[in-house]
């Protein structure tokens, strides 16, 4: 009782039904209808007390208050009145967590079974006190003294005895707290002005029809069969044109080609048959229960569910409901009560044309974007740094990159600087040809080009192989260099020493000792003693010179003595010099991406310790406020801070997108490996199981995962989670397969490793890169994913706040109070271009093909 009352003192009804009404309503002190007959105001019996509340509970032994659930149903005044109620009740102590449920969901958990601790429903009728009699009704309430005033109320002699009588009756029902009785809804009804007969300020939701009627020409009316097409067979329709596609398809591409796809992708559908069916068995809820309605006797549930065929064997029904599927029986709409085959026909005739027109005009505008892009890709960056490359700062890798490019060597501003180490000088020479700028170039420097034979364009342009000599191809590598391990165990008369590349031309292709002989250990392979060095003893020693052992018009190296004993020797080392690494040149995009993603993080990190305002406390006195200096993005209909909900909304985001993108990790990248290592029927099992997920989009799969467990943010991590497993499981997959034929993977199975360990230890550091720049995309992905959720009531749940359900209360509220819209749409924009340009940039930046063009 003290608990009881205690919820009663707890509740403002004004700022409820200011707050979640917008001001239509009459508050209500009992469960009786303003208008009825015998109506006593009792509204004041107990008024918005929250230390009185407090007190009673601590009467009751909850001196800490007590944590409650609130079950509501789908009614917008449910939830909407669930926001403030929570807000109010936290005054007092009560700690509430909000469930949202289906209808179905809560007949089966309220109506029916009665686990709930509060729930919010509307009863207010003009004879629905009676209800309050019932011992085996859902509030539980078991009263002798009511039940002997109801029979009082039965048996009044006259109206105004039974008006005296329905007022005990109210206050018996008042004193006991039974419920915390809110308000009176305000019935709104628009009709045209030639019609009559309806009821006017109505306390019922139903209206009496039967009286209706026109004054005017009245109105055409339109049929079931005219508004669904006539009743036409749509399943037989579909059928005929299926079977017109496919054989298009096997006329096309061939019958064996057709068969073989068929038969993966039936075996797919049929699972996924299984699938929805069992969903379907496993969903809390009857549908003959809800269609009966709250009074329907047992025996009339039975009976229509044996017309409904739900009394059958599991496997029976689930026959019989894929026979149902496969002629075009999709059943009659409970709703609408016309065949659900005919909605979907109308509303797919305006879905298709909408889904068709957004294509053509993405492609209209999408493809002169990207093939823009993609032909200018660093079109301003292609030329500078190569211009400034030839100028004498890299010639090397300018060399090696350009190399097998003739329209960039071939620029005459390229040799004009005359700063190109001989090396690069001659073989660009070259490369080039008898272009006239490059001869005038030429001459310029003292030199006269020679004439080339027609036959050899670039004479030495790809020069021969040698297993035992330096890094060659097209371009050898420049500046000294290590020698191959064949030459370090079988060095011949020859040193093994850092060597230059001479000048190309002639038959020079030998390489040139760089430092002169020193004592190296003996009892390798083909070991000869070391030449001595006749000029270094005539001078006395090694030293500095000039011509012995360089390179030709180059000043001379300082020759180093012979190293002292215990220290490294090239013999020793697989290397001696590193070549440099070339300078990272980091995307625009992903420094962008990254300042935007780092910003909405950093965001979402601070509201964790501070936010402007409490983001559950509601204030009507300030709802709906423009931006201003105390509140920079306005306030909503409930008085809370805009600014402090997105701050809180940004952590549910980036939890639920991480998260989800972290299962698809973890289990759609092992299984990517295990199917490229395994292939055969392995393979396959794994792609048909990503085409079954497949079948049902991000939003579906929500649905049916809060159709059994019930709305919130676990789920929608669980549904955006499982969407992403198929696709980490394809892009490791695809890159996997081509990575098994690589030299390095052929050579670790020669040697006897497993396919696990080559897989972990070879193809998953291959794969790294790609899988981080399709995290960052499934990341955007992850945040609009669980904005729809929310937006239709599938993700966090109240009190949390979330972007998607803020656009969903503001789409209603758009035309006086925009901002409500548009700040969330902001987040949600610069959220998803931070992390889309991010991934872009690490794309970018992994791309080899990319960052040569850099």
């Amino acid at each position: 009782m003290r608990v009881r009352r205690a919820l009663s003192y707890a509740i403002d009804r004004d700022a409820l039904i200011q707050g979640a009404m917008f001001g239509f309503g009459q508050p209500i002190g009992s469960h009786y209808s303003r208008q009825a007959p015998g109506y006593v105001d009792l509204t004041g019996l107990y008024p918005h007390d929250p230390a009185k509340a407090r007190a009673l509970l601590a009467e009751a032994g909850y001196p800490n208050g007590i944590d409650v659930t609130l079950r509501l149903p789908p009614r917008p005044y449910a939830r909407r009145s669930g926001e403030v109620l929570i807000s109010q009740l936290a005054e007092a102590g009560i700690r509430a967590k909000i469930e949202n449920l289906e209808w179905a969901q809560w007949l089966d958990q309220v109506f029916k079974r009665r686990q709930f601790d509060l729930t919010i429903v509307e009863h207010v009728e003009p004879m629905d006190y009676d209800i309050y009699g019932r011992k085996d009704y859902y509030f539980g309430y078991d009263s002798p003294a009511f039940d002997a005033l109801l029979a009082q109320v039965n048996a009044a002699p006259d109206e105004p005895t039974r008006n005296r009588l329905l007022g005990d009756l109210q206050r018996r029902i008042a004193d006991d707290a039974v419920n915390g009785f809110l308000f009176q809804s305000s019935r709104i009804g628009v009709w045209k002005a030639d019609v009559n007969g309806l009821w006017i300020n109505g306390p019922i939701a139903a209206n009496d029809v039967t009286g209706a009627y026109w004054t005017g020409a009245g109105a055409a009316t339109t049929s079931n069969a005219e508004r669904t097409g006539g009743g036409l067979p749509w399943g037989w329709i579909s059928l005929i044109t299926g079977a017109a596609l496919l054989a298009f398809v096997a006329w096309r591409f061939g019958a064996a080609w057709l068969l073989k796809k068929l038969g993966g992708h039936a075996l797919t559908l049929l699972a996924a048959t299984v699938v929805i069916f069992l969903l379907l068995q496993v969903v809390p809820g009857d549908p003959a229960s809800y269609m009966m309605g709250l009074n329907a006797s047992p025996e009339s549930i039975v009976a229509l569910r044996q017309q409904m065929g739900l009394e059958g064997s599991g496997l029976e029904r689930y026959f019989a409901w894929l026979g149902d599927l496969l002629t075009g029986k999709f059943g009659t709409s409970y709703t609408y009560q016309v065949p659900v085959g005919g909605l979907i026909a109308e509303r797919l005739a305006v879905s298709a044309p909408l889904a068709l027109m957004a294509t053509v005009l993405s492609l209209i505008v999408a493809l002169p974007i990207g093939v823009t892009a993609a032909s200018r890709r660093g079109h301003r960056r292609r030329h500078r740094p190569d211009r400034r490359h030839a100028s004498g700062r890299r010639p090397a890798q300018f060399l090696d990159r350009h190399a097998a490019d003739p329209a960039v060597l071939g620029e005459p501003g390229l040799v004009l600087g005359g700063r190109l180490p001989r090396l690069e000088r001659g073989l660009l020479a070259r490369l080039q040809g008898p272009d006239p700028a490059c001869c005038r170039a030429g001459r310029a420097a003292g030199r006269h080009p020679r004439p080339r034979p027609a036959h050899r364009p670039a004479r030495h342009h790809e020069r021969g192989l040698c297993p035992h000599r330096p890094r060659q191809g097209s371009v050898g590598q420049s500046g000294p260099v290590a020698p191959r391990l064949a030459q370090r165990l079988d060095p011949g008369p020859d040193h093994p020493r850092p060597s230059v590349p001479l000048p190309a031309g002639g038959r020079h292709h030998h390489r040139k000792r760089l430092l002169p002989a020193r004592p190296r250990p003996t009892g390798l392979p083909g070991h000869h003693p070391a030449r001595p060095d006749r000029r270094a003893e005539r001078r006395g020693g090694a030293g500095l010179r000039r011509g012995s052992g360089q390179l030709p018009d180059r000043p001379g190296l300082s020759v180093r003595r012979s190293a002292p004993e215990g220290t490294p020797r090239m013999t020793d080392a697989p290397a001696i010099i590193a070549p440099a690494k070339p300078r990272v040149r980091w995307p625009l995009s992903l420094i962008v991406g990254a300042t935007l993603t780092a910003v909405v993080l950093l965001t979402a990190l601070l509201a964790l310790v501070w936010t402007p305002y409490d983001v559950e406390a509601v204030d009507i006195a300030a709802k709906l406020t423009a931006p201003s200096a105390a509140h920079w993005m306005g306030t909503d209909h409930f008085g809370r801070d805009v600014l402090s909900m997105i701050m809180a909304g940004a952590q549910n985001s980036l939890v639920v997108a991480f998260v989800a993108v972290g299962i698809g990790v973890a289990i759609g990248t092992p299984l990517g490996l295990t199917a490229a290592a395994r292939g055969g029927w392995i393979d396959e099992l794994v792609m048909r199981g990503n085409d079954l997920i497949f079948a049902f989009p991000a939003l579906l799969l929500a649905v049916m995962i809060t159709a059994v467990m019930g709305p919130g943010a676990i789920n929608a991590v669980i549904a955006i989670g499982v969407f992403n497993i198929p696709v980490f499981t394809r892009v490791a997959r695809g890159a996997a397969q081509g990575l098994w034929t690589r030299e390095y993977v052929l050579a670790a199975r020669t040697a006897g490793k497993s396919k696990a360990l080559i897989s972990v230890q070879h193809i998953l550091p291959n794969l790294m890169s790609l899988l981080v720049v399709q995290a960052a995309i499934q990341f955007a992905v992850g945040i609009v994913a669980e904005a729809g959720l929310s937006y239709v009531g599938l993700g966090a749940q109240p009190p949390a706040p979330s972007w998607g359900r803020m656009l969903a209360e503001a789409q209603t509220m758009i035309g006086f109070a925009p901002w409500l819209a548009i700040m969330p749409g902001l987040a949600i924009f610069v959220t998803v271009l931070g992390l889309s340009l991010t991934g872009d940039g690490l794309r970018d930046l992994f791309d080899p093909r990319v960052r040569r063009e850099r």
